[in-house]
């Protein structure tokens, strides 16, 4: 069984030590930079976080996080300033940014960072929505004030809601870091931006308001407490904004001044030189021109020359010598498809890399990093595997007649159904005949002139598979049958016939290749429940004239129904199980079995290591905290085996984790599982480090 392993999280329990601040040395890879170059130079920094479970794993660090600093049993909720019990189940998690807004939904890292997450009143949550963060304005369908009854400091228009005055520089500085942490570089995240217009996407706004609240109301003892909290006891990094709030105008600047920013992201890849597949970028312009065109500049660079590219779309020019070109957005236009088409040059070529990267220039504010196209030579071959097959070495029966219908496949599944051909054996019959030798041992041997119109009817399911052919060695005599006609079917009444295919032979030697009946074209038989390939002969003139078939193999490549859907949109060959069409390194069945995205680049699967206090039956039902790793598996009919293992020093590894909760996934047949750890982290029995994995295995 062929198996292909996701990544490994590591969880290492340490003394929680209480310190202000960042760790000596911690951000020294940023210091001295600016813009961009800072902003992903803290991004690295932050990333890698240990992740929460966000179905079970919030509730505790939560209270801690927002405890009321002058009663420890109670916290704080957000907007509206109340202090509940800590034991009150009056509250939910509310995220800062949205979920609608590219926040992923129970999958990626963001869905559960603390420095987003946070407590709230219900009602007031939901007034809030997904409405993005600004001063709110007469002019913005009116000022509701307060916002909410529970919020009586907070006001909301159409689009926004405005926070209380105590509360803005703290939310401002959780969006600054939610725009530097998450780049859409790992799986089930987005590229989250911040804008200076309405937001669209994974953009969250309004950037210029977020800066002038962030110089007001400058990081206070209650936000650095929970910096330090959120690093030391649970996700261990920090958001850098509350340490160096200077940072923000180092990347930010002071504003965009209500231009709109143009992004650029990869849209289809790998670009594939043979067969041609062309690739793409996408370039956003948000919001999009309403008095007049808006030309963006971007330029054009990675390990493939401009040699082995060419760049076009609507309003799009390019100088692949300069590395450089133009795209005019006219009015009402947000997106532009740049293409890209690799230029066949017959040279065999490594997989190669275009980025384009949006320019400055006059009417816009650049974005985002640049984007990624890969660029192969060809599409790598699909995998094949047999269906089922059948050899005719081991009869059925002792003495003649050997083979009697149906005849089950000797490998794989499926059976070979005989009409017209009575079995009954021995030389002359009118039918299967064990004393005709095949290539090795028997064959099926298929006899006599009563038999035209005969069929043999290769039964099986196609459930899985798709790119369908078979094969077979055959033989025969001068008066045997002189032609065989192929046809299928799905529904196991209405067959459909495959013309100006003969495969009947009256040769006296098998020949040295196979006869092969080549299905791959017939689309009606990918990953159909059953087939039946029926083979009927006519042509016989004596009752001794014979046609053998020896060495039956129905071949086909391996696929799923949730495969299929998934991988619709690329050729069938780079939609094969092993193939990594994105070249993120994840082969395709790992893309499909964690649920990632099989056309982007993603980095790593989307398993999440966490904590959960749970009662330890081995001692008292004593409360200690527990390790968990959740991850997205698939549920399909045809899912892959996953199994869950843990070790003490990456050595020995053991199935014993213990399934704790399921949610649903995030697309159709796919869920969130949640295991708990073998042994707690704390207290009696305690086991650190612990190591976790889990393995997916095709079907």
């Amino acid at each position: 069984m062929r198996r292909f392993y996701a990544l490994f999280f590591l969880l290492l329990l340490a003394r929680v030590v209480a310190f202000a601040g960042p760790p000596a040395g911690y951000y020294d890879s940023a210091n001295g930079l600016s813009g961009l170059a800072l902003k992903q130079a803290l991004h690295d920094v932050i990333d890698g976080q240990t992740v929460l479970p966000y179905e079970f794993g919030l509730f505790t660090p939560i209270r801690a996080i927002w405890q009321d600093p002058a009663d420890s049993t109670r916290m704080l909720l957000i907007y509206s300033g109340t202090s509940i019990p800590k034991s009150s189940s009056n509250w939910n998690r509310e995220h800062l940014w949205p979920r609608s807004r590219g926040n992923s939904e129970h999958l990626g890292p963001d869905d559960s960072d603390l420095f987003h997450v946070v407590p709230a009143d219900p009602a007031v949550n939901t007034a809030r929505g997904v409405l993005y963060f600004d001063e709110s304005s007469a002019s913005d369908g009116g000022i509701v004030d307060p916002a909410h009854a529970n919020a009586p400091l907070s006001t909301r228009d159409s689009n926004s809601w405005e926070p209380p005055a105590a509360q803005k520089g703290d939310i401002a500085r959780a969006l600054f870091y939610m725009a530097t942490r998450y780049d859409g570089t790992e799986p089930n995240t987005s590229d989250l931006e911040l804008v200076g217009t309405a937001p669209t996407g994974p953009q969250m706004g309004n950037l210029d308001t977020l800066i002038a609240w962030h110089n007001a109301d400058p990081p206070d003892s209650a936000e650095l407490a929970r910096n330090d909290l959120i690093f030391t006891a649970y996700q261990h990094n920090r958001n850098p904004f509350i340490d160096h709030p200077e940072w923000v105008a180092a990347i930010w600047g002071t504003g965009t001044g209500g231009m709109p920013v143009a992004q650029a992201t990869p849209g289809v890849s790998p670009a594939i030189e043979q067969p041609f597949v062309g690739g793409s970028f996408v370039v956003r312009l948000s919001p999009p021109p309403v008095t007049g065109p808006v030309t963006v500049n971007f330029t054009t660079s990675g390990t493939a020359s401009s040699n082995d590219y060419l760049i076009s779309g609507p309003g799009v020019t390019w100088n692949g010598a300069a590395q450089a070109g133009s795209i005019v957005f006219p009015n009402g236009t947000a997106t532009v498809t740049v293409n890209v088409a690799p230029v066949a040059d017959a040279v065999d070529e490594p997989v190669e890399t275009a980025l384009l990267a949006i320019a400055p220039g006059t009417g816009y504010l650049p974005t985002g990093g640049p984007a990624a196209v890969a660029i192969s030579d060809s599409i790598p071959t699909a995998p094949t595997g047999v269906i089922a097959s059948w050899n005719f070495d081991s009869p059925v029966n002792a003495s003649a007649p050997r083979f009697v219908s149906p005849i089950p496949a000797n490998a794989g599944a499926g059976e070979i159904r005989l009409s017209k051909w009575s079995s009954t054996g021995g030389s002359g019959a009118n039918g299967t005949n064990d004393a005709f030798t095949g290539v090795t041992g028997l064959s099926l041997s298929l006899v006599g002139a009563n038999g035209n119109g005969g069929n043999v009817d290769f039964a099986f399911s196609a459930s899985g598979w798709a790119a369908l052919s078979l094969s077979f060695m055959t033989r025969g005599t001068s008066t045997g049958y002189t032609t065989g006609t192929w046809s299928w079917t799905i529904d196991g009444v209405n067959f459909t016939t495959i013309a100006g295919l003969n495969t009947a032979s009256t040769a006296s030697e098998f020949p040295p290749v196979p006869a092969v009946v080549d299905l791959t074209n017939v689309a009606e038989l990918n990953n159909a429940a059953s087939v039946t390939l029926r083979y009927t002969l006519t042509g016989a003139t004596s009752s001794t004239g014979n046609n053998r078939l020896d060495d039956v193999k129905i071949i086909g490549t391996r696929y799923s129904a949730a495969w299929l859907a998934r991988f619709a949109p690329l050729l069938g060959a780079a939609a094969a199980y092993a193939a990594d069409p994105d070249l993120d390194g994840l082969s395709n069945f790992a893309e499909w079995a964690f649920d990632l995205d099989p056309f982007a680049p993603n980095g790593g699967t989307d398993l999440a290591a966490g904590t959960i206090l749970l009662p330890d039956p081995a001692d008292g039902n004593a409360l200690k905290l527990w390790p968990t790793l959740t991850f997205t598996r698939r549920t399909d009919a045809q899912p892959p085996t996953y199994t869950v293992e843990s070790s003490g020093a990456f050595t020995l590894w053991s199935s014993n984790l213990t399934p704790l909760s399921t949610a649903p996934g995030p697309s159709v047949g796919s869920e969130r599982a949640t295991f708990r750890g073998p042994a707690p982290l704390t207290g009696s029995g305690a086991a650190s480090p612990v190591f976790g994995r889990v393995r997916a295995a095709m079907p």
